[in-house]
């Protein structure tokens, strides 16, 4: 296989002999970190549809790099962090935003003059500005966020199909704008659909759209007796799938966009207050109101998102995403 030469680039600021090589790459050595379901799906898409891809992965856990061989997600396994990120074209973090410092710490010496890095946490702000604390070019790091996953942490459960159709939230905030196509690139060869927004619309966004969903389902749960749960029916249980998500990593998630998942919370506390006084009052009106107003939404959530293309760049946003 024919190796592209990656240019030898010391400043993170002038960028400019990359850009060609940006401009014309095709990623044929990726490294993952983290083969949890988000990880490993990512590496079976990049099987399945990106011809010519050498994948290393790393782990750790031994149990996940085992599986992801076995499973022939990657083709090669790395003992540590810093030789997985020693030969490849892209880098993906796809591990928790706590674990994000020390990867970059172990990576920053190995990681090759060029290499471009993305990741798959669920908040933005967060991992952009340890981006610019601990790497030595921050300008090819390309915030990612793939909208997919489940219940289920492990690799055991992933799938290629997971990926496909699935919107990726991109912020490119600072980061070399040929690097930011190149990400766009491989999440749409992945077959996913990027879409570009900012890092503190992004958090606000998900906070509502994703995050408070969590919130709502735990404590819905939580409220639950042995009694209840047993006479219930399918409604508890799609109501509250989310429930079923693994605690440490959503406590994680939700402490990092802390601002944003408590003014979620506040809105819908007031919404409840509103339908509690309601029903308190007899006030069929406003009762009705506030349960029209979530069938509209849902109606509005079952349909296709609208996508505004833009003809100067035909880059794809997310209307309301900025």
């Amino acid at each position: 296989m024919e190796r592209q030469a990656i240019p030898d680039v010391r400043s993170s600021l002038v960028d400019v002999p990359l850009l060609k090589y940006y401009r014309t790459v095709k990623i044929r050595r990726l490294s993952i970190i983290g083969l949890g379901l988000i990880g490993t799906s990512i590496a079976l898409a990049a099987r399945k549809r990106v011809s010519g891809c050498q994948i290393t992965g790393y782990d750790i856990s031994r149990q996940a790099l085992h599986q992801a061989l076995r499973n022939q997600a990657v083709h090669r396994v790395a003992p540590d962090p810093a030789q997985c990120a020693a030969d490849c074209e892209l880098l993906l973090l796809a591990v928790p935003i706590r674990q994000v410092p020390g990867v970059f710490r172990k990576i920053r010496k190995t990681l090759p003059t060029g290499a471009i890095i993305t990741d798959t946490c669920s908040t933005k702000r967060g991992v952009l500005r340890l981006a610019r604390q601990w790497l030595p070019h921050p300008r090819r790091f390309v915030g990612s966020h793939p909208m997919f996953g489940g219940t289920s942490r492990g690799g055991n459960e992933a799938h290629w199909l997971l990926a496909q159709g699935a919107r990726c939230l991109i912020t490119p905030a600072g980061a070399n704008p040929a690097a930011v196509q190149v990400v766009e690139d491989f999440w749409r060869q992945l077959g996913l659909v990027p879409m570009r927004t900012s890092p503190i619309d992004h958090d606000r966004l998900v906070a509502r759209a994703s995050h408070l969903p969590q919130m709502l389902a735990s404590v819905l749960m939580g409220l639950q007796t042995e009694r209840s749960i047993r006479l219930s029916g399918p409604g508890l249980r799609d109501t509250t799938r989310l429930a079923g998500s693994d605690p440490a990593l959503w406590t994680e998630i939700l402490l990092d966009n802390a601002d944003f998942a408590a003014e979620a919370l506040h809105s819908t506390t007031e919404r409840l207050r509103q339908l509690s006084h309601a029903l308190r009052a007899g006030d069929a009106r406003t009762v009705a109101r506030i349960l029209r107003a979530g069938q509209r939404m849902r109606n509005r959530l079952m349909q296709p998102a609208p996508i505004a293309v833009s003809r100067k760049s035909g880059r794809s946003r997310l209307r309301g995403l900025g």
